[in-house]
């Protein structure tokens, strides 16, 4: 072996045995980064409150003379705590529905700002999670959210499959005011039958916003009495058409 020769096959070794320590030093100090991180609990809930609307039930649920707090813990330790800021507090579940400004502010609140009222900064949960590269995307928190809208609709939101920790919205929770479940894709009305049902307490723009997303989905809701209160959607039978009838 001439000199070169042996120069270079020394160099190569200590540089295989510096890389080994390095790795071996980082696979132990995984864990300890990881504690680090501090992933957040798997459930939020907030309720959007419009701080004009002070003969409300909501408004009187959570304020207490002139103050704003957090519902009573549920059996599994999560409280609801009160959003007075909202862009708009009128939003309602059929307004996010569809993907637009309105479900993307909705997004955008819940990660930027309703979030960090629960001492919760994403960008920083994303950052020190990104830092820990492979680990980190095993630690990838599973977050989920529930938004409640002033007018007592509901709809929840989970992180979706990315490092950057995104929500998206969960298109089998919308819920309006009435508990009607909101279908968001043409696909879940030809999956079986939708009931609906307006009776009772609950926002009186409900029915009319739900005929226009079933417009939207192309359901035929010609044969539906403009006044009806309750009925019933999904494929007729021997047909591919959606339609609605009064149950």
């Amino acid at each position: 072996m001439d000199m070169k020769t042996r120069v270079r096959t020394v160099a190569y070794a200590v540089f295989m045995t510096a890389f080994s320590s390095t790795a071996a030093v980082n696979n132990l100090d995984a864990p300890y980064r990881a504690e680090r991180v501090r992933l957040p609990r798997t459930r939020y809930e907030f309720q959007i409150i419009d701080p004009a609307d002070t003969g409300s039930a909501i408004y009187r649920r959570f304020c207490d003379k002139g103050e704003f707090h957090p519902q009573e813990a549920d059996t599994a330790g999560v409280h609801v705590l009160p959003i007075t800021d909202y862009p708009n507090p009128a939003t309602t579940v059929y307004d996010v529905v569809p993907r637009g400004r309105a479900r993307s502010q909705l997004l955008d609140a819940v990660r930027y700002n309703m979030l960090r009222r629960a001492n919760v900064d994403m960008d920083s949960v994303a950052g020190g999670l990104s830092r820990l590269g492979l680990l980190g995307r095993i630690l990838q928190p599973s977050i989920n959210v529930v938004v409640y809208f002033a007018d007592g609709g509901h709809v929840a939101l989970a992180l979706g499959n990315t490092t950057a920790l995104v929500f998206e919205l969960d298109e089998t929770s919308a819920r309006d005011s009435h508990g009607n479940t909101v279908p968001v894709l043409r696909e879940q009305i030809a999956t079986g039958k939708w009931t609906f049902d307006f009776h009772g307490p609950g926002n009186p723009r409900d029915a009319g916003h739900l005929r226009d997303q079933l417009r939207f989905l192309g359901v035929d809701i010609d044969r539906l009495p403009p006044d009806a209160a309750g009925y019933t959607c999904g494929v007729i039978s021997g047909a591919d058409t959606l339609s609605c009838g009064v149950h």
